[in-house]
């Protein structure tokens, strides 16, 4: 009993590890991604698209915020869909509706663009939201491994 569990804690701390470099990794990504924005330029944009895009229609549960925006540069015109630095959209319904309620079909926006790239355009600088939302899934996923190790093992015994 007592190898199983000692066996049992070092599974339980290796996916803890494995788990919570996946998520620094993430956060190191996104303060990287929020850096560089920091130095991009703004000019006006207008939003094209502004609707919350649910993860089940029937009961509208598990919504991501969808807006795109045209904007100018040098007499060229962009098209782009993102709202902050990073590629990680975490939100639930409520976050997304209040994301798009800032973002209305039709509205004037102040659109941060990359000089180098202006393709690469994102409406908000700051990515802080995104990077606390990481940081509860570090604490969440952490919290339930152990459960999650004792449940693999209980139904695959070795």
């Amino acid at each position: 009993m007592t190898a199983n569990l000692a066996s049992y804690f070092q599974q339980t701390i290796l996916w803890m590890i494995l788990f919570s470099l996946l998520m620094f990794g993430i956060i190191i990504y996104l303060r990287i991604a929020a850096s560089a924005v920091k130095n991009w330029v703004s000019v006006p944009g207008k939003v094209t698209t502004s609707r919350v895009s649910y993860e089940s229609s029937a009961d509208k549960t598990g919504g991501t915020p969808f807006v795109t925006y045209v904007y100018e540069v040098d007499g060229k015109i962009y098209k782009e869909g993102s709202i902050s630095p990073g590629i990680f959209t975490l939100s639930d319904k409520t976050n997304a509706e209040r994301v798009v309620a800032r973002y209305p079909r039709g509205s004037v926006v102040t659109v941060y663009y990359n000089p180098k790239n202006p393709s690469q355009a994102v409406l908000e600088k700051n990515s802080q939201a995104q990077i606390g939302g990481i940081y509860g899934v570090l604490v969440l996923g952490n919290l339930l491994i152990p459960f999650a190790v004792f449940l693999f093992n209980t139904i695959f015994k070795r």
